[in-house]
C-alpha cells in the first residue's frame, strides 16, 4: 500500500471542478434605460394635468383678489368676465411654464437612470432640423389657411376673438399663446407622454395617434373641424419629435403655428 495514498484515491479526484463562467449581465445590469411604462406614464400625465389645473386656479384666484383690492366694487368684473379676459388668460398660460415644465422635468429625473432633460429629449438642438421643421410648419399653416373654407372653417373662433377684444395689453396674450402654450403642452404630450408610451405596447404609431387625439380633445372650445385639424397637426409634431429625437423642435413648430394664428387673430379683431 502506498503510504502517500493509503486509500487508493486518485489524486485527480481532489482537484475541484472547474468554476462555471459568471452569468452574463442582464440588460438592466448593463445600464439599459427604460422609461416609465404605459400605465405609469398615464398616471403621471394625469398628475401633471391636476398640478397645472390647481396652479392655474390659484393664479386666477390671486388675480381676482388683486382686481378687488385695487378697483372699486362697481368696477370689479364678474368671475365669468374675468375668465374671458385676454390679458389674464395670457398671464395664466405664461406663468404655467413655471408649474408644468419643472414638474415634467422632475418626473423624468425621478425615473432611475434618467435625467430630467434627457428624459424629455431637451438636449442641445441642431439649427438645420430646427429651422427646417419650423419652415415646414409655416407652410403647413399657410396650406391650412388656403383649404380652411373647404373644411368648413370660415371664421376665427369666437372664444379667441373674445380674448383678443378684451386684451388691453396684447403682449400678455402673445406671451401666453406663443410661448406659454407651446412649452407646457409639448412638455406633456411630445415630452412626458411620448417617451413613456413609445416604449410601451402602443409603440410609435399608437403613441402618435393617442397623444394627438388627447391633445386635440383638450381644445374643446373649437368646432369639430378645427379639432380634427389640431389632431393632424399633433401627428406632424409627433413625427418631428421622433425623427429629430429632440423636444425643442416641436416646441418651435408649435410656437410658429401659434404665432401665425395670433397675428391673424389680432387682425380679425381689429387690434
Amino acid at each position: 500500500m502506498n503510504d502517500e495514498n493509503p486509500y487508493g484515491v486518485s489524486p485527480a479526484s481532489h482537484v475541484p471542478p472547474p468554476a462555471l463562467p459568471p452569468p452574463l449581465p442582464s440588460m438592466a445590469d448593463a445600464g439599459e434605460k427604460t422609461p416609465w411604462n404605459g400605465w405609469w406614464t398615464l398616471l403621471w400625465s394625469c398628475a401633471t394635468m391636476v398640478v397645472m389645473g390647481v396652479g392655474q386656479l390659484l393664479i386666477f384666484a390671486l388675480m381676482w383678489v388683486i382686481y378687488r383690492q385695487f378697483t372699486t366694487s362697481s368696477e370689479v368684473p364678474s368671475i365669468e368676465l374675468l375668465a374671458e379676459d385676454g390679458d389674464l388668460t395670457g398671464i395664466i398660460a405664461f406663468v404655467s411654464i413655471a408649474i408644468v415644465c419643472p414638474f415634467c422635468w422632475f418626473l423624468g429625473w425621478l425615473k432611475k437612470g434618467w435625467g430630467g432633460f434627457e428624459y424629455l429629449a431637451l438636449q442641445k438642438v441642431k439649427i438645420f432640423p430646427l429651422v427646417g421643421w419650423s419652415v415646414a410648419m409655416f407652410f403647413f399653416v399657410v396650406l391650412l389657411g388656403l383649404i380652411s373654407p373647404f373644411l368648413g372653417i370660415d371664421e376665427t373662433p369666437d372664444s379667441m376673438l373674445q380674448l383678443a377684444a378684451t386684451s388691453e395689453y396684447p403682449i400678455f396674450l402673445i406671451l401666453g399663446v406663443v410661448v406659454g402654450a407651446p412649452l407646457t403642452e409639448e412638455f406633456i404630450f411630445r415630452g412626458l407622454l411620448f417617451r413613456g408610451w413609445q416604449s410601451s405596447k402602443l409603440q410609435l404609431t399608437g403613441t402618435l395617434i393617442v397623444t394627438s387625439a388627447i391633445w386635440a380633445v383638450i381644445h374643446v372650445q373649437y368646432e369639430p373641424a378645427l379639432i380634427a385639424v389640431i389632431f393632424v397637426m399633433g401627428i406632424f409634431l409627433g413625427l418631428a419629435r421622433y425623427f429629430t429625437g429632440n423636444l425643442w423642435v416641436p416646441i418651435a413648430m408649435h410656437a410658429v403655428n401659434n404665432g401665425l394664428a395670433t397675428i391673424g387673430l389680432f387682425a380679425a379683431a381689429g387690434n
